[in-house]
């Protein structure tokens, strides 16, 4: 099975840069990074489920190349590296509603140049390789909202 075509409408992809499965829902999100969203797909039949940013009213949410997704479900979350604007930015689980970004652009701690990708542990710890800065920034759930 494939799915998902090369443009700009909902459904169709270009740059398509990373993938995870939630395990629950069966639903795959899909980093569209030249679309600046994440495509949402159903695992079973590769229908078009709906993206992410929901709305392109929040200037919060929208996305700039973003690179890298992971599903945090025990605090209710989709968590986005938004690398065009070195920051990571977290989703409502069920709703897909944006809840809060975290992040710039700089060498401090909790700044990152050059996020590609974000991975959670089994207990919610937030991993962020930043490339720009060769490091890879920790975070506790208490450190992003939870």
């Amino acid at each position: 099975m494939q799915f998902g075509t090369k443009g700009k409408l909902e459904g169709n992809l270009s740059g398509p840069y990373g993938a995870t499965i939630d395990q629950f829902t069966g639903r795959i999100f899909v980093v569209d990074q030249y679309n600046n969203r994440i495509s949402i797909f159903d695992s079973e039949s590769g229908k078009y489920l709906s993206k992410l940013p929901t709305s392109t009213n929040d200037k919060n949410a929208q996305l700039t190349n973003p690179s890298g997704i992971a599903v945090n479900e025990m605090h209710g979350q989709i968590i986005v590296s938004d690398n065009g604007n070195s920051r990571i930015v977290v989703f409502n689980y069920e709703t897909g509603e944006f809840l809060f970004s975290f992040g710039m652009n700089g060498k401090e701690d909790g700044k990152f140049k050059d996020i590609r990708s974000v991975a959670i542990s089994s207990n919610g710890d937030l991993f962020i390789p930043d490339g720009g800065n060769s490091r890879i920034q920790i975070f506790k759930p208490s450190q992003i909202g939870n």
